[in-house]
């Protein structure tokens, strides 16, 4: 004789399982995705003087002078780009 696993039983231990695993996703996700840091690496500060008009590659080189930040990109990309 031998003995099925794969009965009634589980099928409703199943539902149970889900009903109490996708309040407990959630509480965990939002508790994991709250934790925010006190200096994160996107909070340096850039100074740009006021009612000034600059390109794209001036802007670049503002970032570049006042932050550690390297950008690298083709020459002549922002060519033809507005001010």
């Amino acid at each position: 004789m031998e003995i099925k696993l794969s009965g009634v039983h589980f099928s409703s231990g199943k539902r149970i399982l889900m009903m109490i695993m996708r309040p407990f996703m959630l509480l965990f996700c939002t508790t994991v995705f709250s934790f925010t840091t006190n200096n994160g690496l996107a909070q340096n500060t850039v100074t740009i003087e006021k009612d000034t008009i600059v390109s794209v590659d001036e802007v670049f080189k503002m970032i570049m002078d006042q932050t550690d930040y390297l950008f690298m990109y083709r020459v002549g990309l922002f060519e033809n780009a507005p001010k």
